[in-house]
């Protein structure tokens, strides 16, 4: 479901998407790449301001994955449904990297899609060790062994820094 978007209404940038879970409440799950004119057409066509008591309210989204700095959103009603592609990891139920939009699924309604969590996209959404496997691309080995080097880095960093602060306690 789309339930934010970057721009305005009329000119949306990229789209903030949500997926509601098991107790009915509407989870940000990832946000788009930039929108192509004639689909920020197709979705402004059929976007409406959000009404008060929108689910994600005072909710801050970072501009990238890690980063601190706020992306500026506009709350829009989340009934509409956005079909997307995606072929990267997924960390606790959140797409690590921007969606593609393919379409509006205006034939569909938020009711009609599965829970979070529940249906074909469960295993995606944090059932299979962190990596989608309804359609998407697994981590490449190359990137894995990538991911343990930076592992193996980090902690060999942080019993570094352990060791350190051992002797500054001994010393002081």
């Amino acid at each position: 479901m789309i339930g934010a978007i970057t721009g305005t209404l009329g000119r949306p940038l990229l789209l903030v998407l949500g997926h509601h879970d098991q107790a009915g409440r509407l989870r940000a799950v990832g946000r788009t790449v930039a929108l192509r004119p004639e689909a920020a057409r197709q979705v402004a066509e059929h976007l409406a301001a959000a009404a008060g008591g929108h689910p994600w309210g005072g909710v801050r989204f970072s501009s990238v994955w890690g980063s601190r700095e706020a992306l500026e959103v506009v709350l829009v009603r989340p009934d509409l449904v956005a079909e997307i592609s995606a072929d990267t990891t997924i960390d606790r139920g959140v797409f690590r990297h921007p969606l593609r939009f393919k379409r509006l699924r205006l034939d569909t309604s938020p009711r009609d899609v599965p829970p979070f969590g529940a249906g074909p996209t469960a295993a995606a959404a944090g059932g299979s060790g962190g990596r989608a496997r309804t359609g998407q691309r697994t981590p490449t080995p190359r990137c894995c062994a990538m991911t343990n080097r930076l592992r193996a880095e980090h902690e060999r960093s942080m019993r570094a820094l352990e060791e350190i602060a051992k002797a500054a306690g001994k010393a002081g």
